[in-house]
C-alpha cells in the first residue's frame, strides 16, 4: 500500500467566508486520478500549475504534459516530457510504456508519475473515429491500472461529457470551476442540491472519488504566475 501522498492545492471556500484560510488535504494515494473542468478563464490552468508544483516536491516524481492548446504551458516548449500539439499522442504512448514496464515487473520503481491531458476533449474531437477509439482504449487501461503503480492521470477540459471518460469516470476525483448542470453533477457524483452557485475565476466545487458526502466548495489560491511558471520549467528541465 502506498504511503499517504498529501497535497493542498485549493482553499476551503466556507472557511474563507469566515476569514479563515484552510487548505484541505488531498491524499493522492487514495484520490489517484483527477479531472479539472470549467469554462474559459475559470482558472483550470492555474490550478493545474499549482498541482504540478506540488507534485514536483515528491522525490523523483515525473510528469508528462500533453498540450493540445499550446498556450498556458508553452514556456515548456522543447523540454523533455512536454508534448504540444501533434506530439500529444506520443506523450500518451510514453506514459503507457512506464505503466506496462511496471505492470510486467521490468520496472520496480514506484516513484510518482503523472500524465496531464490538457484540452482532452478538443484533442479527441480532432481525431478520426478509428484513432479516437484506439486512444480511448489506452486511456481506459491507464485509468483502471494506474493506482497500484503510483501512476496518475489529470484531465483538463471545458465541459463534462461521458464520451471522453467512457466506463472509467468513477476512477476520477473532480474539481469543477464553474456551475454544473444537473446532468454533469450527476455524472461525477456531486449532490447538486448542496452546491452553492459560484462566481468568478477560481471558484468551484471538489468531490473525491465520487463521495458526495465529502464534496467541498473550494477556491483556487492566487499565485505569482511568472514565479510559478519558472518553478515548473525548472522541474521539467530536471526530470
Amino acid at each position: 500500500m502506498m504511503d499517504r501522498q498529501i497535497i493542498r492545492p485549493v482553499v476551503c471556500a466556507e472557511m474563507l467566508r469566515a476569514n479563515l484560510t484552510y487548505y484541505p488535504e488531498i491524499n493522492l494515494s487514495a484520490a489517484n486520478n483527477w479531472i479539472i473542468m470549467g469554462n474559459v478563464g475559470s482558472g483550470k490552468s492555474t490550478l493545474a500549475k499549482v498541482m504540478i508544483y506540488m507534485i514536483s516536491r515528491f522525490p523523483n516524481s515525473k510528469t508528462f504534459l500533453c498540450d493540445a492548446k499550446y498556450d498556458d504551458f508553452r514556456t515548456l516548449d522543447g523540454l523533455t516530457h512536454y508534448y504540444p500539439l501533434d506530439s500529444y499522442e506520443r506523450g500518451l504512448s510514453d506514459f503507457g510504456v512506464i505503466l506496462e514496464n511496471r505492470l510486467i515487473g521490468n520496472d520496480l520503481n514506484r516513484s510518482m508519475c503523472w500524465i496531464i491531458l490538457e484540452e482532452w476533449s478538443a484533442f479527441l474531437s480532432s481525431l478520426p473515429k478509428s484513432r479516437r477509439d484506439a486512444i480511448m482504449e489506452k486511456f481506459i487501461r491507464y485509468a483502471m491500472l494506474s493506482r497500484s503503480f503510483n501512476l496518475h492521470i489529470m484531465v483538463i477540459l471545458q465541459r463534462a461529457d461521458a464520451r471522453w471518460f467512457d466506463s472509467v469516470r468513477d476512477n476520477f476525483s473532480v474539481i469543477a470551476l464553474s456551475n454544473l448542470s444537473r446532468e454533469a453533477a450527476m455524472m461525477f457524483g456531486f449532490d447538486r442540491e448542496a452546491m452553492r452557485p459560484v462566481f468568478g475565476a477560481g471558484a468551484g466545487h471538489m468531490i473525491i472519488n465520487g463521495n458526495s458526502g465529502a464534496q467541498q466548495e473550494i477556491v483556487v489560491p492566487r499565485v505569482d504566475m511568472p514565479q510559478l511558471d519558472e518553478a515548473i520549467k525548472r522541474y521539467f528541465m530536471n526530470q
